[in-house]
């Protein structure tokens, strides 16, 4: 685990991390999660140009995913829907509280 030394190094409080929304990688939730993935909740869609912002829920937490527009046939979610959300170990960031 990329963050395992990070995460030790914060001793007992709980560690916050961060990820920038076009490094969360969304993909359809037909199986099982793997490690740094899990099921989040499309509660809104915005565009913007190039570019789609999902607004997604999991456990609780709200969080954005930025994809890129790769066809003219629309978004690949609704609101509604359920999505993979994976969140690659290089791509989160340690914040000092």
């Amino acid at each position: 685990d990329v963050c395992s030394s990070d995460l030790k190094a914060a001793s007992a409080k709980r560690p916050t991390l961060a990820i920038r929304p076009e490094r969360v990688v969304l993909k359809a939730a037909t199986s099982p999660p793997n490690a740094n993935e899990f099921n989040a909740n499309v509660a809104g869609i915005t565009y913007h140009g190039s570019e789609t912002i999902y607004r997604l829920e999991a456990s609780g937490l709200a969080f954005d995913a930025a994809v890129s527009n790769r066809n003219a046939g629309g978004s690949e979610w609704n609101e509604g829907d359920i999505a993979r959300a994976f969140f690659p170990p290089e791509a989160l960031i340690l914040l000092e509280d």
